[in-house]
C-alpha cells in the first residue's frame, strides 16, 4: 500500500472575511467524499439494472466500473480511456457498448451508433480507429468489421427498434460485402490444402495478438459473429435472401476456421486452439479464442477440443499466477473475458478465481479500476491507460453473465455465482435487468440448511 501527503494553497482575496476563512477550514474532504459518492451511487442505480450482492467488492466494481464509462465519454463518443487514448476504437466501443445497454442504457446508445456508422468507407471497411471528425486511421484490423455489426444487433436485441437499425442497411450490406472481399484473397487455389485456406489475410488485429504479419483467428471468430449478427438483422428486417447469403458466409468462414485450427494442432501435436497458423504457443492463444464463445458464441461449449483447450490456456496462463492472466510478459485485466467464457463453460471457480484476483489486485487500490497492463512485479500501472474502459466494461460483462446470460432462446441464470454466495442464510438479487426478452428480475434466499 501506498500513502502521500498534498499540500494545497488556495489563494484568497484581501477581502475575504475571517468567517469565510474559517468555513473554508472547517470543510471536511471526507464529507465531501461521502457527498459526491452518495449522488454517484443514486444516479448510477436510478439508470436501469440493480445488483445486490453477498460480496461488496462485486456489486462496487460494477458500479464504479459503469461510472468510470460515463465519466470518460467524450463529446458523446465513447472512449477507452480518460488519458492516455484520444481516438475511439470499434473494438472498445463494441465492449462497453454491451456494458452499457446491460445496464439499461438503451437510450445513451442510439446516438452512439449513429457515430459509429459514420467512418465506414466507401470499400465497406470500418477503420479500427477514428477521430473526434470520424476520419478513419491505423492499421487494418479486421475484428472492426464484426464489431460494428455486433454493437447494432446488440442494440436491436435489447430494444427492437426495426426503424433505426433500417437506417442503417446499406452500412451493413457493406461490411458484410467488405468481409467477403477479404476473405476471398485467401479462398485461391494457391491455398488449397494448407492451414490458411478460407480464413481471413493478416492484419494488426486487437494489437496485443502478434505481428501484423501474423494471422489471427481473433478476427476469423470476430467477423463470424458479424456475418451471423448480419444475417439475423436482414431477418429481422424481412430480407430473407440475404440473411441466408449473409449466414452461409458465415457459416463458411467458421466451417474454414475449424478446419484451420484442426490442421494447425494436428501437424504441431499441440491439444489446444493456437492464436492462429503462425503462433502455436504465445499467450496470445488464451485471448485469440476467446470471442469464438464470448460474444461469438460460435463455439461449442460442449465441444471436448474447445474444453480442452480453455483447460490448457488455464493451466498456462492464468492458474500459475492464481487468476491473473498473464500475457505479452504482463498481467492484462482482459482476463475477465476469459472469466466469461469460463462461466460459458461451466467452469464458476476459475470465472470467479479471475474475478476475485482482480478485486484483491486493484491497480488503484480503493476505487475498483484497472489499468490495461500490470506489471507483474509491482502489480502497479505498466502501460494503457487507467481507468481503462474496455476493461470496466469487460469486468461489468463478466459480471452480468454470472448472474444470468441470453443463450438461443432462453436466460441462463445463476451460472457463474461464486458457490460461497450459496452458503450460510445469504441473500442476493437483480432488478430491472435487460434481456433480449424483456426486462429481468428475481431474488434468491440460502437456506442455512
Amino acid at each position: 500500500k501506498r500513502s502521500w501527503t498534498t499540500t494545497i494553497r488556495i489563494p484568497l482575496a484581501p477581502k475575504k472575511s475571517k468567517v469565510e476563512l474559517e468555513q473554508l477550514r472547517a470543510l471536511s474532504a471526507l464529507a465531501q467524499e461521502e457527498e459526491v459518492t452518495r449522488r454517484w451511487e443514486q444516479r448510477l442505480r436510478s439508470l436501469g439494472t440493480n445488483f445486490h450482492l453477498p460480496d461488496k467488492d462485486y456489486e462496487h466494481a460494477y458500479y464504479a466500473s459503469l461510472a468510470y464509462i460515463l465519466i470518460s465519454m467524450d463529446k458523446g463518443m465513447l472512449h477507452p480511456g480518460p488519458l492516455a487514448y484520444d481516438y475511439f476504437w470499434y473494438r472498445d466501443g463494441a465492449y462497453m457498448t454491451n456494458a452499457l445497454l446491460q445496464a439499461g442504457l438503451a437510450d445513451l446508445i442510439k446516438p452512439i451508433l449513429q457515430v459509429f456508422m459514420k467512418p465506414q468507407l466507401p470499400t465497406g471497411e470500418f477503420p479500427s480507429i477514428f477521430d473526434i471528425n470520424y476520419r478513419g486511421f491505423g492499421p487494418h484490423e479486421w475484428d472492426a468489421q464484426g464489431q460494428a455489426l455486433f454493437a447494432l444487433a446488440q442494440y436491436y436485441r435489447y430494444t427492437h427498434d426495426k426503424e433505426f437499425v433500417k437506417l442503417f442497411w446499406r452500412n451493413i450490406v457493406k461490411a458484410v460485402d467488405f468481409i467477403k472481399s477479404t476473405r476471398a484473397q485467401h479462398l485461391t487455389s494457391d491455398f488449397e490444402g494448407t492451414a490458411l485456406y478460407g480464413i481471413l489475410p493478416p492484419s494488426e488485429s486487437a494489437e496485443d495478438l502478434g505481428p501484423a504479419t501474423w494471422h489471427h483467428y481473433w478476427d476469423d471468430f470476430w467477423c463470424i459473429k458479424g456475418l451471423r449478427d448480419a444475417a439475423f438483422l436482414a431477418k429481422e428486417l424481412g430480407d430473407s435472401s440475404k440473411a441466408q447469403e449473409f449466414q452461409r458466409e458465415g457459416d463458411e468462414l467458421l466451417e474454414w476456421t475449424k478446419a484451420s485450427y484442426l490442421k494447425v494442432m494436428k501437424d504441431s501435436l499441440v491439444d489446444w486452439i493456437p492464436n492462429g497458423p503462425e503462433d502455436i504457443h504465445g499467450t496470445s492463444m488464451a485471448r485469440g479464442s476467446g470471442p469464438g464463445l464470448w460474444p461469438g458464441q460460435v463455439l461449442d461449449p460442449n465441444d471436448i477440443v474447445v474444453q480442452t483447450a480453455f483447460q490448457r490456456y488455464y493451466e498456462k496462463w492464468i492458474k500459475p499466477f492464481r487468476g491473473a492472466y498473464f500475457h505479452q510478459g504482463r498481467f492484462w485485466p482482459y482476463g475477465f473475458e476469459l472469466a466469461q467464457c469460463y462461466t460459458f463453460l461451466g467452469q464458476r471457480d476459475i470465472t470467479n478465481e479471475i474475478l476475485r484476483w482482480h478485486l484483491q489486485h486493484q491497480t488503484f487500490p480503493g476505487v475498483y479500476s484497472w489499468a490495461e497492463q500490470i506489471d507483474t512485479t509491482s502489480l502497479w500501472f505498466a502501460a494503457g491507460d487507467m481507468p481503462h474502459c474496455w476493461v470496466a466494461a469487460d469486468f461489468m460483462n463478466a459480471l452480468r453473465a454470472c448472474l444470468l446470460y441470453e443463450e438461443n432462446n432462453r436466460v441462463v441464470i445463476g451460472a457463474g455465482i461464486p458457490k460461497d454466495w450459496l452458503r450460510g442464510g445469504k441473500t442476493f438479487s437483480v432488478e430491472n435487468a435487460p434481456t433480449f426478452f424483456g426486462t429481468v428480475s428475481y431474488a434468491v434466499t440460502v437456506n442455512p440448511d
